[in-house]
């Protein structure tokens, strides 16, 4: 995956200049996306401008969670009061929606199967 379209993708979703937190947001999610993908390299090829919008939304999704963590969720001065808003669940909804057009080159962290034993007497 090129990370330099992830991370220019990055910077046209989150107008944010801090360049070293976006590159690292955009390698660690360009990564995250490489180590789930369960297709072929001519599928993946196929697929670059979509997984790179899925690795784009979900560093913006990290970019949101950083950003949430460290402002307050409101500030009164005397009578004013005001209050911050928090993207963190529209930009994780942006990630699913992106996620989702490329779920079957992904495999499903959130799934399991498995078997149960059943008890011998």
């Amino acid at each position: 995956m090129d990370r330099d379209a992830v991370l220019a993708r990055l910077m046209l979703l989150t107008e944010d200049d801090r360049t070293a937190l976006l590159e690292t947001l955009a390698g660690d999610a360009a990564r995250m996306v490489e180590a789930r993908l369960r297709c072929t390299e001519a599928e993946a090829a196929a697929n670059a401008e979509a997984l790179t919008a899925a690795a784009a939304a979900y560093a913006a999704y990290q970019l949101a969670l950083v950003d949430a963590s460290c402002a307050p969720d409101s500030l009164t001065a005397g009578d004013v009061r005001a209050e911050v808003q928090n993207n963190c669940a529209r930009a994780l909804d942006y990630y699913k929606t992106c996620a989702a057009a490329v779920a079957g080159l992904l495999d499903d962290a959130d799934f399991y199967f498995g078997g149960v034993r059943a008890w011998e007497a």
